[in-house]
């Protein structure tokens, strides 16, 4: 079984940095590079701890570039949701754009982009993604629990457009008030079927009037 790295270098995993496994393998290294050439078990142990050394100093110093990486993704999946709260959605699609990472928690920052622009089904993917990666994360369960819940419900739960902007008026959560005009609310629609417009009127009576053998209007 292979020894754990940190435990064969004589660190603490979880406070010592690049610099101090660095120094720890030097160390050891130097010890039993010596002691290898003597004769008898004494050398043959001194080479196998040698080639432990090794390994560990491999193994810890891509266990250390992984956490650093996650870490620098955590922060800037920060700006990403900061941006989010903001209502600046391209921006934060930009952000993520060009993230390399795409680990779970950029799949549910993703459908969350994707929920405000209420593009439903692309998030819903991008949720599933998420939940594959890590489908334990309660966050992501409770994410997709509300999402089939609207879904149900046949109604948005944000009050977004489909460009990411807030509504200006929202009279139902999610609903564009800007669409909802009807056409007697129309200007034009109003005058064109207004009860002022007389002359459509006249004409319409004297053809029914000629119809049944009367006559309305005797110039036409």
């Amino acid at each position: 079984m292979q020894k754990d790295p940190f435990v064969v270098l004589g660190l603490n995993r979880y406070t010592c940095n690049q610099q101090d496994v660095k120094d720890a393998y030097t160390a050891l290294r130097e010890k039993y590079a010596k002691d290898r050439f003597l004769e008898g078990d004494v050398g043959h142990e001194a080479a196998r701890k040698l080639d432990e050394v090794e390994t560990a100093y491999r193994d810890a110093m891509r266990e250390l570039t992984e956490r650093s990486t996650i870490e620098g993704g955590s922060s800037s999946y920060a700006e990403v949701e900061a941006l989010m709260r903001e209502g600046r959605l391209n921006e934060a699609q930009t952000k993520l754009d060009y993230m390399t990472t795409r680990d779970a928690e950029w799949h549910y920052l993703q459908s969350a982009i994707y929920w405000k622009k209420d593009w439903r089904s692309d998030s819903k993917k991008q949720l599933e993604m998420a939940l594959a990666l890590d489908p334990n994360n309660p966050k992501y369960k409770l994410a997709m629990e509300r999402l089939n819940n609207a879904a149900n419900a046949g109604q948005r739960t944000n009050t977004y457009d489909g460009n990411g902007n807030p509504y200006a008026n929202a009279g139902h959560a999610g609903q564009n008030q800007g669409y909802n005009r009807s056409y007697n609310q129309n200007p034009y629609y109003r005058e064109r079927n207004s009860t002022s417009d007389c002359c459509t009127q006249l004409i319409c009576a004297d053809c029914c009037c000629e119809c049944m053998g009367g006559d309305l209007i005797r110039c036409c």
